[in-house]
C-alpha cells in the first residue's frame, strides 16, 4: 500500500484573506498590484516546499469590502495570476479558481489546459458555482438559478469541460516529418456536448497536457455541494473547527463518492488552518491578540454581515450579539454556517459579547481554525490531524503577506524530522495530478575536495535537474552557510533546478589553511569549478558575497563554462597592495606591520573561532586596476549593493564609478536599506537573483541534460 503523504498549500489572496485585517499588519506588503508580490510569494512557497499556491476568485465589486480592504476587494484575473506564479517556479502546483456560472466551457477549458501545458502539468481547477445579485449584474445575459440548479448546471459544465479535455487521444499529436502528418484526425473526437443548460461542440485545438488535464478541486459545503465534490473532486478543501467535524465530513464525502461509483480512496481532503507562530506559546498568544487590534469594529461587523447574509446596516455596535441576531436574522439565516459556528466558537461568551466584538472574533479567521503556539507545538497538532486520517494535508491561510510562509518555512524545511511519524514530501519534478509520483528527497551531500594547492576543502553539494550549477563563494570571516544566507540561496537556486556547490574557502570554516592566502582562495574556486566540470555540469553560475565576489571576478575570465556572475556586496575595485584590512583595531594594526599573525574573531561559525591574516601572505587583488579587472569579464554580471553603512556605501560608489566597464547586459541594483551583510534583505536578494538566473541560465527539465 502506498504510504500517505502530507501536502501543504498556501492561499494567495490580497489584500486580505480569511483574516480581514491582513493589509493593516505592519509586516504586510502594500504592493498588491505588481508582479513582484506574486513572484516573491510564489518563490517563497516553493522554497518552503509547499505543494500548491491557491488562487481564489470573485467577479463583482463589494463596496463594504473595498472600504475596509477585505478579501477580494482587489482581484486580478486568476488565470493571469497563475501564469505569473508558474513562470517563476518549477515544482509548485497552481490552483486556479474559475466559476462555472460566468465562463463559457470552451474558453475555460482552453485557458486551463494552456496553463497546464505552459507550467509542465502543475495546474488545478478549483470549481465554484457563483451566484448573488452583484455577480449577475455584471453578466446580464446569464440566467439566475437557484442553489440546486447551480449545481445541476455545474455537473453539466464539468462534464463538458472534461469532454473537451479528453477529445484528443494521448498519441494524436504525431509530428511525423517524413510523412508530413502533424496530428491524426482519426484520434481526435468531436465531443458535441449537449445538456439541459449547456451545449458546446469542440474539440479544443490543444492535445492533452503532461498530466492529461488539470486536477479538479472543490470546496462545496452544503449537502448538494458535497455530492458535487464527491462526484468530481480530486481534492476537497474544507474549513471545519474540530478534528471530529473534519473526520465526519471526510467520511460523508467518501460515502457519496462510493455512491457515485468512484474510488473513494482517491479523494484527498485538505483542511484550512491559520497558524500563529511564536518563539513561545505566550508570544504566539500575544500575536493572536494583536491581530484583533488591526480589525476595526465596523470592519468586523461588515465582514460578518456578508458571510452570515444578515443585513447589519446601521446596527448599534455596542448592542448585544444575541439581541442583534434575534432581531435581524431570519430562521434560515440563524442556521447558516457563519452563525452556527460563531455561536460554537463564542460558547459561554455568546450572551455577553457585543455585535462588534463578535464581528471582530469572526473576522480574525472567518472561522478557519487557528493553530497557536511554537513551531513544534503547531507541527504536533497538525500531525495529529494527519495521522488520525481526518485530513490529508493543509491549506495555510495567512495573517499577513508574505510573512506566513516565512513563519511556516523553517518548520516545513525540517519536516523529514518533525513532526514525528509523518511522511513529508520534498519537491521533485512532478505534475499536479500525481503529486507523489517520482518524488525524490532533495539531498545535501557533504564532501571533501582537494584544492589545487593541496589542502582539504569542506563542501556541500545539492544535485539539480539538468546540466547547470551554482558555485557559492562566501565572504570574509564567514563559511559555506554564510550565517544561513547561503542556505536560503541554495534553496532558491535548487528550486529553479540548478545544482548548488558551497565550499569553505581555505582558512575558513572546516577547510584546511592556517592563514588566509589570496592565491589559495583562487585555487579553491578553480578546484570547485573543476569538480562541477567532472560532474558534467557545464553551464555554471558564480555567486560571490563580498570577498567571494572578488574571487569570482578574477576566476571567471579563466573559466569558459561560467555563463553569468551574481555579486552581492561586491568588491569591484582595484587592489590596495599590502594595506591592512580596514577593520583592524590598533593592536591588530601594530601586529600587521610587524608581519605577525593577526587573529580575527569569527561569530556564528560552528567549526572555527578565529581567522588568521598576515601581511606576508598575498591579498586578493593586490595589484591591477578596475579597468583590467572588469574588462576581463566576458559574461553578464548582476551586481547587488545596499545603501546603508559606511562600508557598503563606499563599495557601491566604487561600482558606480566603474559600471561602464562591466560587460554588455550587466546590471547594477541598489537595495534600499540593505547593509553589507544583506541579512535584513534576503527576500529582495532572492527575488533579484532568481529573476536574473532564470533569464540568463534557465535550468533544464529533468532528463533533458
Amino acid at each position: 500500500m502506498t504510504e500517505r503523504q502530507l501536502f501543504l498549500g498556501g492561499y494567495v489572496p490580497f489584500p486580505s484573506g480569511h483574516y480581514a485585517g491582513a493589509w493593516r499588519h505592519p509586516y504586510s506588503t502594500r504592493d498588491w498590484l505588481g508582479r513582484d508580490f506574486l513572484h516573491q510569494t510564489a518563490r517563497t512557497l516553493e522554497a518552503a516546499k509547499f505543494d500548491l499556491a491557491f488562487i481564489p476568485e470573485t467577479v463583482s465589486h463589494n463596496p463594504d469590502f473595498t472600504r475596509h480592504g477585505h478579501s477580494n476587494s482587489i482581484k486580478h484575473d486568476p488565470a493571469q495570476v497563475a501564469g505569473q506564479i508558474a513562470a517563476v517556479t518549477t515544482h509548485l502546483g497552481v490552483g486556479v479558481t474559475l466559476s462555472t456560472s460566468f465562463n463559457e466551457p470552451y474558453n475555460l477549458a482552453r485557458t486551463l489546459l494552456s496553463l497546464d501545458h505552459l507550467s509542465g502539468g502543475r495546474v488545478a481547477w478549483n470549481v465554484i458555482q457563483s451566484h448573488g445579485p452583484g455577480n449577475y449584474l455584471n453578466f446580464p445575459h446569464v440566467e439566475e438559478l437557484s442553489g440546486a440548479e447551480l449545481y445541476d448546471r455545474g455537473d453539466e459544465y464539468v462534464e463538458a469541460v472534461l469532454a473537451l479535455w479528453r477529445a484528443w487521444e494521448a498519441d494524436a499529436l504525431v509530428q511525423d516529418q517524413e510523412s508530413g502528418l502533424f496530428a491524426d484526425p482519426a484520434r481526435i473526437t468531436v465531443p458535441d456536448y449537449r445538456g439541459k443548460y449547456l451545449a458546446v461542440r469542440g474539440p479544443l485545438n490543444l492535445p492533452p497536457s503532461p498530466q492529461t488535464h488539470p486536477v479538479i478541486i472543490q470546496a462545496g459545503d452544503s449537502q448538494r455541494g458535497r455530492t458535487f465534490g464527491a462526484r468530481w473532486g480530486d481534492v476537497i478543501f474544507a474549513i471545519e473547527r474540530t478534528r471530529a467535524d473534519m473526520q465526519a465530513k471526510k467520511d460523508d464525502l467518501k460515502g457519496k463518492a462510493r455512491a457515485a461509483g468512484r474510488d473513494a480512496d482517491r479523494i484527498r481532503l485538505f483542511a484550512a488552518v491559520q497558524p500563529i507562530i511564536g518563539e513561545t506559546k505566550e508570544i504566539a498568544l500575544a500575536r493572536r491578540d494583536f491581530l484583533r487590534t488591526r480589525i476595526t469594529p465596523e470592519s468586523g461587523v461588515r465582514f460578518f454581515s456578508h458571510f452570515a447574509r444578515v443585513d447589519l446596516a446601521g446596527v448599534d455596535l455596542d448592542a448585544r450579539y444575541v439581541d442583534v441576531i434575534e432581531e435581524r436574522a431570519t430562521d434560515g439565516q440563524t442556521e447558516s454556517r457563519a452563525i452556527v459556528q460563531l455561536d460554537e466558537l463564542l460558547g459561554a461568551r455568546r450572551d455577553r459579547v457585543t455585535i462588534a466584538e463578535a464581528g471582530v472574533e469572526f473576522s480574525t479567521s472567518e472561522l478557519t481554525p487557528q493553530v497557536v503556539g511554537t513551531g513544534e507545538e503547531i507541527a504536533e497538532e497538525l500531525a495529529a490531524y494527519f495521522t488520525s486520517g481526518a485530513a490529508d494535508g493543509f491549506l495555510i491561510t495567512p495573517t499577513h503577506f508574505p510573512g506566513v510562509v516565512r513563519g511556516v518555512r523553517p518548520r516545513r524545511r525540517a519536516a523529514p524530522a518533525a513532526p514525528r511519524g509523518v511522511p513529508h514530501r520534498v519537491h521533485g519534478h512532478h505534475t499536479a495530478r500525481e503529486p507523489g509520483a517520482g518524488m525524490t528527497t532533495r539531498t545535501d551531500t557533504d564532501l571533501e575536495l582537494t584544492s589545487r594547492w593541496g589542502g582539504r576543502l569542506a563542501a556541500t553539494f545539492t544535485p539539480g535537474t539538468g546540466d547547470s550549477a551554482v558555485l557559492l563563494l562566501h565572504g570574509f570571516l564567514s563559511d559555506r552557510r554564510a550565517g544561513g544566507r547561503f542556505d536560503r540561496l541554495a534553496d532558491e537556486y535548487s528550486a529553479l533546478g540548478h545544482a548548488v556547490l558551497r565550499i569553505d574557502l581555505s582558512g575558513f570554516g572546516s577547510s584546511e589553511g592556517d592563514v588566509v592566502d589570496a592565491d589559495r582562495l583562487l585555487d579553491d574556486a578553480h578546484t570547485a569549478l573543476d569538480h562541477l566540470d567532472a560532474l558534467g555540469l557545464t553551464r555554471q553560475i558564480l555567486h560571490g558575497q563580498s570577498l567571494g565576489s572578488a574571487i569570482a571576478l578574477r576566476v571567471a575570465p579563466l573559466r569558459p563554462r561560467v555563463a553569468t556572475l551574481v555579486l552581492t556586496g561586491a568588491l569591484t575595485g582595484a587592489g590596495n597592495g599590502d594595506a591592512p584590512y580596514p577593520f583592524l583595531d590598533d593592536e591588530q594594526l601594530a601586529a600587521w606591520y610587524r608581519d605577525e599573525d593577526v587573529r580575527l574573531r569569527v561569530d556564528g561559525s560552528l567549526t572555527r573561532t578565529h581567522v588568521v591574516v598576515n601581511r606576508q601572505r598575498p591579498k586578493l587583488g593586490a595589484t591591477g586596476t578596475q579597468e583590467e579587472l572588469l574588462g576581463a569579464v566576458g559574461v553578464p554580471v548582476l551586481v547587488i549593493h545596499g545603501d546603508t553603512g559606511d562600508q557598503e556605501e563606499a563599495l557601491a560608489a566604487v561600482t558606480a564609478a566603474g559600471e561602464h566597464l562591466l560587460p554588455a547586459g550587466s546590471r547594477v541594483v541598489v537595495i534600499p536599506g540593505a547593509t553589507h551583510t544583506f541579512y535584513e534583505s534576503q527576500d529582495a536578494v532572492a527575488a533579484l537573483v532568481t529573476d536574473w538566473v532564470s533569464e540568463h541560465v534557465p535550468a533544464a527539465a529533468p532528463g533533458s541534460a
